[in-house]
């Protein structure tokens, strides 16, 4: 019950924040994974 009563207030919250800023950090964040899944892709995208 503690779970549920947990995600539910992550929802909640989730639903407070605007969606650009949702959309921001899961770009972010996929950027992040991408670039540990591979560092060479760092690298070309910085250049």
């Amino acid at each position: 019950r503690k779970y549920k009563k947990r995600v539910a207030e992550l929802e909640a919250a989730a639903a407070q924040i605007e969606n650009t800023e949702i959309s921001q950090k899961a770009q972010a964040l996929f950027l992040f994974l991408y670039f540990v899944h591979d560092p060479k892709n760092f690298i070309f995208y910085l250049l």
